[in-house]
C-alpha cells in the first residue's frame, strides 16, 4: 500500500466525488483516492498525506480551491493540482492556470468519470516540469560554481575570441591589469590590456593556436608591468568543430624567474668558491718564496739601491696577491674576519694604485684623502668595499669616459640632522664617497641595486653580488651606505664607518729584521714541497734556530717515533700525501702531548683555529707566511704564550 500514489479530492458534493470514485475503481490499481469537503480539511490532508496530486473544486464553503496552491520561494507550485468548476468560465480557467494549476475540467459525469485520464496527464507533465526544473537549477547551479571557480583562478585567466578581444576575465586579471571589474575588460584587446601594443606580443602562443588549433605555452615578459609570465593557450569549439574562442592562462612567474636565477649565481659562486679553495694551496706555495725572498734580498741591500727599490715593489705586488687569495678565500667560506684598529687611508689609497694599472686612460682618477684616522676594520673589508664600488663606476662610464672622484673625510652626525636619514648613532664618522660621471640610474634600479644577485649588467658581465657584499660589510662595521643618482648625471656613493678613536695596534707597525724574536731551539719542519721547506729552513736557521727538513709525513713520523726528544718544535704543512698536517700532530701528540704544533695552510675546509686548538696544535698560520709573522709565532709557541 506504501507504493500507491495519493490522490486528495477536495469536493464538497457527494455525488460529484462519487462520480470521481468510480472513475478510478479498480481499473487504477496505482492510485488512493483521500477526501477533503473544505480548504481547512484539504490544508490538514495535504500536510499529513503528501498527496502526489490534488484535485479541487474551485467553489467551497468556507473559499476558494485555489487556494491549495502553494508555491516555493521561486513562485513555483509545490505540487500539481487541477481545478474543477461547475460552470466553464473562461476567465477563471484563465486565472486558474495563472495560478500554476496544471488543468482545468469543467464539471460533467464524462468528465468526472474520465478523470483518472485526466490525473495521469496532469502527472506527466508534472513530471516534466519537474525534470525541466531540475534541469535548469543544476545548469544554474553548474554555471555558478563555473563562474566562482573561474574567479578564484590564482592565475590571469580570459576568454578571448578568434581577433585577441577579451570576452571573460577573472579578478586575478582585474588585479594584474588595473581594473576595479572584469566587465571592464571585456571587449578589450588581449595585448592592448597587457602591454598597451597595437599587436600581439612577440611569442604570443594565441598566435600559434589560431593557426593550428592547438595548445601552446610560451614565457612573455611584459616591459609595462615588469613581470614575466608563463602563458598557455587553448582552443574551444563549437558545435560544428569549429575554433568559437581561446582560453588565455597567464602565470606571473616572475619570482620563480628570480630564484632560479638566484639559484644560478649563487651555484655559481660556489663553483667559483670550489675552484679557489683548490687553486689556493698551489698559489699561496708560489707566493710564499716571491714573498720571503723578497724579505731576504731587501734585508741584504742598501736601503737606496735600485735593486732593493725594485724588490720592494716585488714583495708589495706579493702582499696585494697575498690579499686577493685571502679576500677569494674569505667569501667562498663566509668567515668572520678580525676587526683592528687601521688606517683606512692606506687601503684606499693602494686600491686606487691598483686600479689605476687595470682601469683605461679614458676614466680619470681623482682622490681627495683628507684624513688619516683610524676605523675598526679589517683591511681586506675596506679593500673589497673600494674594489666593487669603483669596479660599479668604471662599468658605467666604460664607453665614453670620465671621471672618477675618491674622497675621504671626517664627519660628526648630529642627533639633529643626519642621525634619522642615516640611522647612525651621533658622533665622528669616516666618510668615503666615490662617484662617477657615467649614465647614473632611474630611481626604480636605485631601490634595488643592494638586493643580492640583482644586476643591470649583460649577462656574463656580473653577479650581482658585488653592491650585496659591500652593503653587508658596510652594516657589519656598524656603518651606512647611501647612493644618490640620476639618469645621466652619475652616481656617487657614501659610505660611513665609525671612527675608532684608540691608536693602531703596535702588531700593525712591521718589525724590523733587527728586532725579530731569535732562538736556538731544534726546529722541525714538514712540507711536501720542496722549496717552502727549505725557504722555511733558511729563514728559521738566520733566526739562530737549528733546523730539519723533511718532505714526507710519514718519514717524519718515524723519525720523531725513534727519537721524540730531539725535537722542541714541528712546524708541518697541511696538505701533504699520506697524512695531513692535523692527522700527523694527533699522532705526535700522542707520544709528546706537551710538544708544541704550528700548521700552515694555504687553504682547508677542515680545519680552522678552533679545530686546530681542540686538537692540541699550538698555533694555525695561512700562508704565504712573512718572515716577521713565522719569527714572532714561533717564539710564542715555544714560550707558550
Amino acid at each position: 500500500m506504501t507504493d500507491l500514489q495519493v490522490i486528495l479530492i477536495v469536493e464538497d458534493e457527494d455525488d460529484h466525488f462519487e462520480l470521481i470514485q468510480r472513475g478510478f475503481g479498480d481499473k487504477e490499481p496505482g492510485f488512493r483516492l483521500e477526501r477533503a469537503r473544505t480548504i481547512q480539511e484539504a490544508r490538514l490532508q495535504i500536510v499529513a498525506l503528501v498527496p502526489t496530486l490534488v484535485i479541487t473544486d474551485w467553489k467551497l464553503p468556507d473559499g476558494d480551491g485555489i487556494e491549495l496552491i502553494r508555491r516555493d520561494e521561486s513562485g513555483a507550485p509545490l505540487f500539481p493540482v487541477i481545478i474543477m468548476t461547475s460552470h466553464g468560465n473562461e476567465a477563471w480557467a484563465v486565472e486558474a492556470m495563472k495560478q500554476g494549476a496544471l488543468d482545468y475540467i469543467v464539471k460533467s459525469v464524462e468528465t468526472l468519470l474520465d478523470m483518472p485520464r485526466s490525473a495521469r496527464r496532469a502527472l506527466r507533465e508534472w513530471d516534466n516540469l519537474s525534470r525541466r526544473k531540475q534541469a535548469e537549477e543544476d545548469i544554474r547551479k553548474a554555471k555558478e560554481e563555473w563562474e566562482r571557480t573561474f574567479a578564484a583562478i590564482g592565475d590571469v585567466a580570459t576568454i578571448q575570441d578568434t581577433g585577441h578581444r577579451i570576452l571573460r576575465a577573472n579578478q586575478r586579471a582585474c588585479e594584474v591589469l588595473g581594473a576595479q571589474q572584469p566587465q571592464e575588460l571585456v571587449g578589450r584587446l588581449c595585448y592592448e590590456a597587457f602591454h598597451g601594443g597595437t599587436e600581439p606580443c612577440n611569442g604570443c602562443p594565441v598566435v600559434l593556436t589560431l593557426k593550428d588549433a592547438a595548445t601552446h605555452t610560451a614565457e612573455i615578459m611584459h616591459e609595462r608591468l615588469g613581470r614575466t609570465f608563463s602563458v598557455s593557450s587553448s582552443p574551444v569549439f563549437d558545435a560544428g568543430n569549429k575554433l568559437s574562442s581561446i582560453i588565455y592562462v597567464s602565470r606571473d612567474v616572475t619570482e620563480i624567474k628570480k630564484l632560479e636565477e638566484q639559484l644560478r649565481q649563487s651555484q655559481k659562486m660556489e663553483a667559483v668558491g670550489t675552484l679557489a679553495g683548490g687553486i689556493a694551496h698551489d698559489f699561496n706555495n708560489i707566493l710564499t718564496p716571491v714573498l720571503a725572498y723578497s724579505e731576504m734580498i731587501i734585508q741584504g741591500l742598501p736601503a737606496e739601491s735600485p735593486l732593493a727599490e725594485m724588490s720592494r715593489e716585488v714583495l708589495k705586488a706579493g702582499q696585494r696577491a697575498r690579499e686577493l687569495v685571502k679576500q677569494i678565500l674569505t667569501f667562498s667560506r663566509q668567515t668572520t674576519q678580525e676587526r683592528k684598529p687601521m688606517q683606512i687611508h692606506l687601503v684606499v689609497k693602494e686600491a686606487l694604485k691598483l686600479l689605476r694599472s687595470s682601469l683605461p686612460t679614458t676614466i680619470e682618477i681623482k682622490q681627495n684623502i683628507s684624513t688619516e684616522a683610524m676605523v675598526l676594520a679589517d683591511p681586506t673589508m675596506i679593500h673589497q668595499v673600494m674594489m666593487n664600488l669603483c669596479t660599479n663606476a668604471y662599468y658605467a662610464m666604460r664607453e665614453a669616459g670620465g671621471v672618477l672622484a675618491v674622497s675621504l673625510a671626517e664627519v660628526k652626525i648630529e642627533p639633529d640632522d643626519f642621525a634619522t636619514v642615516l640611522h647612525l648613532n651621533p658622533g665622528p664618522y669616516l666618510r668615503l664617497e666615490v662617484s662617477d660621471t657615467g649614465c647614473g640610474m632611474p630611481p626604480q634600479l636605485v631601490e634595488r641595486i643592494f638586493e643580492p644577485y640583482y644586476t643591470t649588467k649583460a649577462k656574463g658581465e656580473g653577479t650581482g653580488l658585488g653592491l650585496s657584499v659591500v652593503h653587508g660589510i658596510v652594516s657589519k662595521l656598524d656603518g651606512h651606505i647611501a647612493v644618490y643618482s640620476e639618469p645621466g648625471k652619475g652616481t656617487t656613493f657614501h659610505v660611513y664607518f665609525p671612527k675608532h678613536l684608540l691608536k693602531a695596534d703596535a702588531g700593525e707597525v712591521r718589525v724590523k729584521a733587527a728586532s725579530l724574536p731569535r732562538g736556538h731551539e731544534r726546529i722541525l719542519v714538514i712540507d711536501d714541497e720542496k722549496v717552502i721547506a727549505k725557504l722555511t729552513q733558511i729563514s728559521l736557521e738566520l733566526l739562530g734556530y737549528q733546523v730539519t727538513t723533511c718532505l714526507d709525513s710519514l718519514l717524519a713520523l718515524e723519525q720523531f717515533e725513534a727519537h721524540p726528544a730531539d725535537v722542541d718544535l714541528v712546524i708541518s704543512d697541511m696538505t701533504m700525501p699520506h697524512l695531513t698536517g692535523a692527522e700527523l700532530a694527533q699522532r705526535m701528540l700522542a707520544i709528546r702531548p706537551e710538544l708544541p704544533i704550528i700548521v700552515c695552510t694555504g687553504f682547508s675546509e677542515i680545519i680552522n683555529e678552533e679545530k686546530a686548538l681542540a686538537l692540541g696544535i699550538r698555533r694555525l698560520l695561512m700562508k704565504p707566511v712573512l718572515r716577521d709573522e713565522l719569527a714572532q709565532t714561533v717564539r710564542k709557541a715555544l714560550d707558550k704564550k
